[in-house]
């Protein structure tokens, strides 16, 4: 700990007065109830604020959408041992006093994250990737206490599309599925009340969204799509007939806005592909949302024993591929015309290839994808958009998107090397793994535990 005003000083107990402040670095994000115990000199207004990271020598608060802070009030002679209400997320946490005086005695937190004590213990040849993978591992126990979160300071709720990465992660983590097993069970049991169309699902439950009856569609797919591979591979012990309801729910809901290609058009309400541009060129046939479209069409039919979905699948498939294929890379969406017809627009992101390439059935060895293949190897840095509109991939979903597409490649350099340029120095700042890799957003986000997954393959290159 150093208090501010007198450098120099990295030990408790510290006497602050009016205008005075400490701040106490943790040297990596904690995830708990902040604690602190004090002696009250005068009367006292003790103003506590905390953040995941301050870089500035004077405390500042990042862009996360929230503002980490407590505010106490002493009478002279009291000895306070205080516990914060909520648990947070911080690396950084300062201690401002408004007025009046205290000594302070000492700082701490009670952890509240799932015991990682249980988890697979692996090692890994290269140092880097255990730095990552330790990282990967404490974002999910901060995120995993008894649902997957979305982050542990801005918003504890658990998000579809998410989950479906944080599900892959606890069972390749842990080796079992406690939290997944609660999360889907949410699901499988909600009964909607008029809020979204017979059969959708709330993007983020139990919640309440801040915009009334607001639903993403693209999270209801995944949601059938986590849910088959759940039953699948990590508990084909239970019984499938408990999701039926939901799955079928949701597969009625959207045929509801197939057009007379049988392909998905003008979804309702928060259409999103990705954090990026992408998410803009929704509309009105998306080609991501109908290759996931496809995906989600199979993996149903497979799961619960439905054939004709099956075939309903391949032509929903084979028809987004035609119309989406430029002849070297995958447009995003088509307009409809006055007259009926759709228009591809000139509008390119990298996380359509990547949704094309995990849910298109394409073969990317195949000659007909061999510039895309290279596009691919080369992270898009020698792609020419031309004409074209031309949107990289962000770190969600696209980043995510593209480890699973290297990781179908096998290649394990370029794995090891994307892995690295993207999580290495999350790892080192904040010990945790990021929401976008500039340092936007929170830096302790349940999602980004799913690059753990990647890092066997990444540590296979001879040294």
């Amino acid at each position: 700990a150093e208090k501010t005003r007198t450098a120099g000083e990295g030990t408790l107990p510290v006497t602050l007065s009016a205008g005075e402040w400490l701040t106490v670095d943790f040297d990596m994000i904690m995830c708990g109830f902040i604690r602190f115990c004090a002696e009250a000199i005068e009367d006292c207004d003790l103003v506590i604020a905390f953040s995941e990271l301050c870089e500035n020598e004077c405390f500042t608060f990042r862009n996360v959408n929230m503002q980490g802070v407590m505010e106490y009030k002493f009478l002279a002679g009291n000895s306070v041992n205080e516990e914060s209400f909520e648990p947070y997320s911080f690396r950084h946490v300062s201690f401002l006093v408004k007025s009046g005086s205290l000594t302070l005695t000492s700082v701490g937190y009670r952890s509240f994250e799932r015991n990682t004590d249980e988890a697979i213990e692996r090692k890994f040849k290269k140092p880097a990737h255990n730095e990552i993978y330790n990282a990967a591992l404490r974002t999910f126990a901060h995120n995993a206490v008894d649902l997957f979160t979305d982050c542990p300071s801005r918003e504890r709720a658990g998000w579809l599309c998410d989950s479906f990465f944080m599900g892959r992660a606890e069972f390749f983590l842990y080796g079992k599925t406690p939290i997944e097993d609660a999360f889907l069970e949410n699901y499988a049991l909600y009964e909607g009340d008029g809020s979204y169309p017979s059969g959708a699902l709330p993007m983020c439950y139990p919640s309440t969204p801040a915009e009334k009856n607001k639903f993403i569609p693209q999270w209801n797919i995944w949601y059938v799509l986590e849910v088959c591979e759940y039953l699948n591979e990590r508990r084909p012990d239970i019984d499938k007939e408990f999701f039926r309801p939901s799955v079928m729910g949701v597969i009625e809901f959207l045929s509801h806005y197939e057009n007379e290609d049988g392909l998905l058009e003008n979804l309702p309400s928060w259409n999103f592909v990705e954090w990026s541009s992408a998410n803009t060129w929704t509309r009105d046939v998306n080609y991501p949302t109908n290759f996931l479209y496809a995906a989600m069409l199979s993996e149903a039919a497979k799961t619960f024993s439905l054939p004709e979905l099956l075939k309903k699948s391949e032509l929903v498939r084979k028809k987004t591929a035609e119309l989406s294929f430029n002849g070297e890379v995958f447009v995003d969406h088509a307009i409809r015309n006055a007259d009926g017809t759709h228009t591809n627009q000139k509008h390119i992101s990298e996380a359509c290839q990547y949704y094309a390439i995990l849910y298109g059935g394409i073969d990317i060895n195949a000659p007909k994808y061999e510039k895309l293949k290279e596009y691919v190897i080369n992270d898009f840095g020698n792609f020419d958009p031309k004409e074209n509109q031309f949107c990289p991939k962000n770190a969600f979903i696209g980043l995510y998107l593209r480890m699973n597409v290297l990781m179908n490649m096998k290649d394990s350099a370029l794995l090891a090397k994307n892995l690295e340029t993207f999580c290495l120095h999350m790892s080192r700042i904040t010990g945790t793994l990021w929401e976008y890799k500039n340092g936007g957003g929170s830096l302790d986000h349940g999602f980004a535990s799913y690059v753990a997954l990647t890092i066997p393959l990444a540590d296979s290159l001879p040294n």
